[in-house]
């Protein structure tokens, strides 16, 4: 996870174009742990979206690697970013099901990235 990421490289700044999907996968997670916690730093709650989500001793670990500084995580992907994000979860989709006949109704997003591709 962050931890192991933040111990080899010394920082919290996983990149969001990496190729590697556990790299991505881990961006993914960061910018998600990054908004549940502006949510509760904003509005002094322990819920997002109606989930218990980050107690206060995970915010404080998370805050002692340094994963909410200002900069440590991209926060305006880029529409390269948007590829890859796609991209990863296709993979993802194919090594589930073997395939890639995404079809519309299961997942509108991915069927619309494969649209788009060919």
């Amino acid at each position: 996870g962050i931890d192991s990421f933040q111990k080899k490289y010394g920082h919290c700044r996983v990149q969001p174009l990496s190729t590697d999907i556990g790299e991505s996968a881990l961006y993914s997670m960061c910018r998600r742990l990054l908004c549940e916690y502006n949510h509760i730093k904003q509005n002094g709650i322990k819920e997002y979206n109606g989930v218990l989500v980050l107690n206060e001793d995970r915010i404080a670990k998370l805050e002692k690697i340094g994963l909410f500084e200002e900069g440590a995580i991209e926060t305006a992907p880029t529409k390269e970013y948007h590829w890859w994000e796609q991209y990863h979860e296709l993979r993802r989709y194919r090594d589930f099901h073997g395939n890639v006949n995404v079809t519309s109704k299961e997942a509108p997003a991915l069927h619309g990235f494969l649209q788009l591709q060919q």
